[in-house]
């Protein structure tokens, strides 16, 4: 049985680096990759997240990843069923509006 993924954001797969800190229930941050983009996702247990704790994890990786890239985040509480699922229902449908998005946005949040 597969287990579903929680999604936090999209890089372009060129930028992404990788994020050392634990994501929702604690699990390890990956990357799905498709036509040039990124989605950093989680594989979750699939049961209800506890909001709270939750809420922090899903920041924590927003903010690690945005350290090496730039970073459209994904709504919290975001789960697609499985690997092609994140690629066929989200990246690709979406693939050119979040390449134009993250191109737009590259660079504007860096400190000076």
């Amino acid at each position: 049985m597969t287990r579903p993924f929680y999604l936090y954001g999209v890089v372009l797969a060129g930028e992404r680096g990788s994020v050392a800190v634990a994501g929702v229930e604690g699990s390890e941050v990956e990357a799905i990759e498709h036509e040039g983009l990124a989605a950093l996702a989680s594989r979750i247990e699939g049961g209800p997240l506890a909001a709270a704790r939750e809420i922090r994890a899903h920041w924590r990786v927003l903010q690690e990843a945005a350290e090496t890239a730039t970073v459209l985040p994904v709504r919290f509480g975001t789960v697609l069923e499985d690997e092609q699922a994140v690629r066929e229902q989200f990246l690709e449908p979406n693939a050119e509006r979040l390449r134009t998005l993250l191109n737009a946005l590259a660079g504007s949040f860096n400190s000076a």
